[in-house]
């Protein structure tokens, strides 16, 4: 049964083109699997399932009849033409290659969301970073800053400590503190 769903297409073009080659009969599941032995071999259940799809098909493309206790097929007018455009197969094949474009189309949106969501992953990194260079940063310049003011304070002290030094005696004299 499952080589009737996976060649679903194929199985009921060979039944319509069996009915052209044969205009003038209904052809019953038993009669279509003695016309097709030596082609395929599908039992006449499966051959009923095949006309039951046929006949589910919104264009009529042949006369079926189905009862409680028979399942007929035959031709009809638009049989002919159905096959030579195509027939099943070719609407087989044009739905596979919808579903293979809408297969496509979902995994490029997948695609394109995880792409989006990198991205997001990625800019909120690059906030982090710049947010912890932006606080370095001020760490830094305060550090530079306490530098900056350590230097000038120990260079202040430095040169009165070198003009005191240098200057002892006379400051000395000046403040009346040295032994004559």
């Amino acid at each position: 049964m499952e080589d009737i769903l996976n060649n679903n297409s194929q199985f009921k073009d060979l039944i319509l083109t069996t009915c052209v080659e044969n205009p003038k009969d209904f052809l019953s599941p038993n009669r279509l699997t003695s016309i097709l032995h030596n082609t395929i071999e599908l039992k006449a259940d499966e051959y009923e399932f095949l006309i039951k799809e046929i006949a589910k098909f919104e264009i009529k493309v042949a006369d079926i009849r189905i009862t409680d206790l028979k399942c007929l097929i035959k031709v009809n007018s638009t049989t002919e033409k159905f096959l030579k455009e195509g027939g099943f197969s070719k609407l087989q094949k044009k739905l596979n290659l919808e579903r293979a474009k809408n297969l496509d189309k979902t995994q490029l949106e997948i695609d394109n969301l995880n792409l989006q969501k990198e991205s997001a992953e990625y800019l909120k990194s690059i906030r982090a970073a710049e947010d912890e260079i932006r606080n370095l940063t001020a760490k830094n310049l305060k550090l530079q800053n306490k530098q900056l003011k350590r230097y000038i304070i120990y260079s202040i002290i430095s040169f009165l400590l070198g003009a005191i030094l240098t200057n002892i005696k006379n400051i000395l004299n000046l403040l009346n503190i040295t032994n004559p």
